[in-house]
């Protein structure tokens, strides 16, 4: 195995499990609702430093483990696809933006976050839907979507900034 792909499977593992923590750091709400956590913002920071294939693992296994640890089994299969489906807008992004070779934070990335929470919100609506079985309950869950792909979004931001200052894109890139 060359040196890359083991830095890349290391690094897919170390956010497999920010991605859990930072979802189980949480807060709920008092409703059928669920909660609101944080977790998506390492999902957009495996998705600016991994490969496509090792974000969307990342990604699906760090929330679907994340449901399986609070007992929501019947949200695992709907969050590892959403979740592998968060990353496919840095793909795009990354793979058209040479800036984004180089940073972490810029106006694509920040721009491809939210279009990546706007996925969570409407897919985790359908999900909802079919969970609750109708839809005035699913829409329930639009609040707190929000403000969970907003807050992601705002520390994907902030912990990119702090990333981007040490220059670990390039550090990485170079190895």
């Amino acid at each position: 195995m060359n040196r890359k792909k083991t830095q890349n499977i290391a690094l897919a593992a170390i956010f497999t499990a920010a991605i859990t923590a930072l979802t189980m750091v949480h807060l709920p709400l008092p409703s059928e609702a669920g909660y609101v956590h944080i977790g998506d913002s390492m999902i957009y920071l495996a998705a600016s430093f991994l490969p496509a294939p090792y974000a969307i693992v990342a990604a699906a296994l760090g929330g679907a483990l994340a449901d399986m640890v609070f007992g929501f089994f019947n949200w695992m299969p709907f969050t590892f696809v959403i979740k592998a489906l968060n990353v496919i807008p840095f793909v795009i992004c990354f793979k058209y933006s040479k800036k984004s070779q180089q940073k972490i934070i810029t106006l694509p990335s920040v721009v491809m976050s939210l279009v990546s929470g706007v996925v969570t919100v409407v897919l985790y609506f359908f999900a909802s839907w079919v969970v609750y079985g109708n839809a005035a309950t699913a829409w329930l869950d639009v609040p707190g979507s929000v403000v969970q792909a907003a807050g992601s979004t705002v520390i994907y931001c902030l912990a990119g900034v702090a990333l981007d200052a040490s220059k670990i894109k390039t550090k990485l890139n170079r190895r």
